[in-house]
This record gives C-alpha cells, sequence and structure tokens, in this order.
C-alpha cells in the first residue's frame, strides 16, 4: 500500500513539472501550424486557386446560359403578346378562317419585328375555328441559341391564343330587330337567301350556345302593314280600323292582327306617325292599312298571310323556327312601316307593353347594345291621304331613321335588289354609317352582309378564352 502510494505521488511529481514546461510547447505548435506563414491556413491560397480553375468555366457557362434563358423568354413573351393581340383584332374585325388569318399575320407583323432577336417564324399564323365562333391560332417560333448551340442550334416553340367571339359568358348585352320585307319584291327565292344570312347571323351571335340572357332578337316581317297578332284592339284607333282589326283577327284567332302606321292614310289626323308614345293612349294608336278596306275572301287570305310580330326571343331555336315560316305576300311595301314597329321592339319606353319578357327592351346602358336591321327588296310606294294630299314614303323612313339613330340605335340596312329597283339615295342615308349599308345582288352577297353585321354587333364580346 505505502508502495502504491508513493508511486502515485512520485507520478504526480513527474507530470507537473511536463504539464508547466509542455503547455507552451503545445501552444507554440498549434500557433505554427494554423498561423505562421508556413502554416495550414497559408497554405489555403493555393486551393483557393484550384477552386476558381475549376469554377470559373461553370460561371462562364452559366452567364452564357442564362442570355440563353433571356433571349428565350424575351422572344416567347413578345411573341405570345403578339398573337393574343393579332387574334383578338382580327376576330372582332374578321369573319371567314381566310380572313382571319390574313388580318392576324398582317397584326402580328406589326408587333413582332422581322428577325426579333435572331428569331425567325418558318411558317404563318395557323388559325382553326372549332367549335363555331371559337377561333384558335397558333405559330412556330425559333431562337438561336449561344452556349447550348453543341446540343441544339435553335430552340423552338409553339406559342397559341384562343379567342372565343359571342354573347356566352359575357357581361355584353344585345337587343336587335329585324324588319324583313316580306312583300312581292321579296321573292321567294330572295326570301330564303335572306333566312340564310340572318341563320348565319344568328349562329355568330349565339356562339354555341343554344340559348343567351344576353341577347334578344325581334323578328319584325312587313309589307304596308305588320301583324301584331290578335287581342289587341286597344291599340287601334276606334271606329273603322278597329272593326276592321278585330274582323281580321277572326279569320285565324292569334294569328292576324294587321296594322300600319298612324296618320298618312285618309282619312288624314293630326296624329303624329314619328313617335314611340305607347298605344295605350288615344294618341299613339294605330290604323289598319288603306288597302285593308276592300273585301272578300282574296282580301283575308293575303292579311291572313303576314306573319306576326316575334319580339325579344333569346332560342336561337325558335328564331330559327319564325324565320322558316316567312313568306312573301302583298304587293305594297312601305319601309317605314317596317322601321316603326322595328322600333317599338327597341324603345324602353315600350317596355313590358309586349308581354314576355316583361323586363324588354331594356333601359339604355353601357352593356346594352341596340341594332335595327332593316331589309328590303324594292321601292316604297306612296299612298293618297285625304284626297289629293301625297303621303310621301320616302320622306317617312328618312325621317324615321334619323329620329331612330337619335335615340342610340344603330340602323344596319341590307338592300337586295338592283340599284335601279330601289331607294339608294334613301336607304344608304338611313343607315348609321357608309359601312352599315349592304348594296347585294347575290346568295354570297346576302350571307356576307349578315356575317359582316354579326361580326360589328358581337365586337364588344370578343374575349380571350386560353
Amino acid at each position: 500500500m505505502r508502495e502504491r502510494a508513493n508511486s502515485s505521488i512520485l507520478l504526480r511529481h513527474i507530470n507537473l513539472p511536463i504539464y508547466i514546461i509542455g503547455r507552451p510547447l503545445v501552444h507554440k505548435a498549434i500557433t505554427s501550424i494554423f498561423c505562421s506563414k508556413r502554416g495550414f491556413i497559408a497554405q489555403q491560397s493555393g486551393a483557393t486557386i484550384i477552386l476558381v480553375a475549376i469554377m470559373l468555366p461553370l460561371l462562364i457557362a452559366g452567364m452564357a446560359l442564362s442570355v440563353d434563358v433571356a433571349r428565350l423568354y424575351l422572344v416567347q413573351t413578345k411573341a405570345q403578346n403578339a398573337l393574343d393581340n393579332a387574334m383578338l383584332g382580327s376576330v372582332a374585325t374578321e369573319t371567314s378562317v381566310p380572313n382571319v388569318i390574313a388580318e392576324a399575320t398582317r397584326l402580328f407583323n406589326a408587333n413582332f419585328p422581322s428577325g426579333y432577336m435572331g428569331s425567325t417564324i418558318p411558317a404563318g399564323i395557323n388559325v382553326v375555328e372549332s367549335p363555331t365562333n371559337v377561333f384558335t391560332g397558333a405559330i412556330t417560333v425559333s431562337v438561336p441559341t449561344s452556349i447550348l448551340k453543341p446540343i441544339t442550334r435553335r430552340t423552338v416553340f409553339n406559342p397559341n391564343s384562343q379567342v372565343t367571339r359571342g354573347f356566352q359568358n359575357s357581361t355584353q348585352n344585345l337587343e336587335m330587330a329585324v324588319a324583313i320585307d316580306t312583300s312581292t319584291a321579296m321573292n321567294t327565292t330572295k326570301l330564303g337567301n335572306v333566312r340564310i344570312g340572318i341563320n348565319t347571323m344568328l349562329n355568330n351571335l349565339f356562339g354555341a350556345a343554344t340559348t343567351s340572357n344576353n341577347i334578344n332578337v325581334s323578328i319584325v316581317p312587313f309589307t304596308n302593314a305588320v301583324n301584331i297578332g290578335a287581342g289587341r284592339e286597344a291599340w287601334i284607333q276606334p271606329g273603322i280600323h278597329r272593326s276592321l282589326y278585330s274582323a281580321l283577327s277572326r279569320v285565324q284567332p292569334g294569328r292576324l292582327g294587321n296594322v300600319s302606321n298612324r296618320n298618312q292614310d285618309g282619312p288624314r289626323n293630326n296624329l303624329n306617325d314619328f313617335s314611340n308614345v305607347l298605344p295605350t293612349t288615344a294618341a299613339g294608336q294605330f290604323r289598319v292599312p288603306r288597302n285593308a278596306f276592300g273585301g272578300g275572301a282574296a282580301r283575308d287570305t293575303l292579311f291572313n298571310r303576314v306573319s306576326q310580330i316575334a319580339f325579344a326571343l333569346n332560342s336561337r331555336t325558335a328564331l330559327n323556327t319564325i324565320l322558316s315560316g316567312l313568306s312573301c305576300n302583298g304587293n305594297a311595301l312601305r319601309a317605314n312601316v317596317g322601321l316603326m314597329w322595328g322600333w317599338f321592339t327597341l324603345s324602353p319606353t315600350w317596355q313590358g307593353v309586349w308581354g314576355a319578357p316583361t323586363t324588354k327592351p331594356a333601359a339604355a346602358s353601357s352593356t346594352l347594345r341596340k341594332s335595327l336591321v332593316l331589309v328590303v327588296s324594292g321601292r316604297n310606294n306612296v299612298f293618297l291621304g285625304n284626297g289629293t294630299t301625297i303621303s310621301n314614303d320616302d320622306t317617312s323612313t328618312g325621317t324615321l331613321c334619323t329620329l331612330i339613330k337619335s335615340q342610340g340605335i344603330r340602323i344596319y340596312v341590307v338592300a337586295y335588289n338592283t340599284a335601279a329597283n330601289l331607294n339608294t339615295a334613301m336607304l344608304s342615308t338611313c343607315a348609321s354609317s357608309a359601312s352599315d349599308y349592304y348594296l347585294v345582288n347575290t346568295p354570297a352577297e346576302v350571307t356576307s352582309a349578315f356575317t359582316s353585321i354579326s361580326s360589328v354587333s358581337s365586337g364588344p364580346t370578343v374575349r380571350l378564352t386560353r
């Protein structure tokens, strides 16, 4: 036990001087290794050089790659924006796919300079319309590369843009009246072509929808009169006019109710034909046409064939059914009568008077467009009023056109005949602008006119959908 104790004491005595002497030596050694000019840290300068030598090419490659990526991003963004704008502009103004392609190409080139940042367009814009009124445009853009050149000399991408035209899912609304001349000046063949043109217009307006809460279209067939239907005796001036209206209405109840204007047929009165005053007052009541004062079955049959006004329909199927039932009857043509009754289907003053929908015609608003399309195929007849006083229907038509346009209603005129057989001077000034007047004489021209009308009418509803 003593020997073990002595050994421990001896060891402690030996370790103490070693600890005292060794600690500075260890400190010096560590300092020499890590902090001297020849130490470990100083030797890292060589490693840094090696690290820089390794990283520098990667940094250069990254910078070069960023140039490729930046160029691609800029070209892709500019091309997509140019294509979107080109599709919106072309679909808003053109109707057929070839015309859309031509106009889209022009607009794209105006917004995407040739050779922009070295890019090329190997082929032109391709446009497909499917379904109706949904136009998809696509283009191929090739962009040169820098660092990626060993892999690929150019990067190719394909921007596309889809534009939908029509009132479906739109905040815009349209109320339209189509006043159609169904006198014998418009023969069966011409009326068939007009029907095709209007159907095309409706297809463009409705787009893929069968019905639309944004569209209401009234069909107003006319000769020298219109058919407002039976049961509206209160709209007719008392006396012989109301009695004749009631008698004619009984030929086929619910279908026949021929009326014309308030004045200009004998005997004359002081009522105003150039007013949208309601027929529920004496000042607004109407007459039956002058040539209805004859008698017999021939007269009844003639008036029975004037189709009734269809008010504010929002179903494409219902509208096409109405159109298919139209026929040409009556020798007399009075465009002023067609205009007048077309106006009454659009004037907010008449809201609820026609029946359902009772909210139509709606009041003017920034999201509502009102259009009246007048379709004629012959000259106005001139009627005698009260003996030798002549009622000039051309003057009446011109006055009504001016008045209707002043109410914010856009008038389109489709004059279907040769110029020699039309009141071209009056009709051309009736339209809201020169571009809203269409002188047509072939089936293709008729369809083109109505297609153009639908394009103008649906312009505000053209929108990007992809």
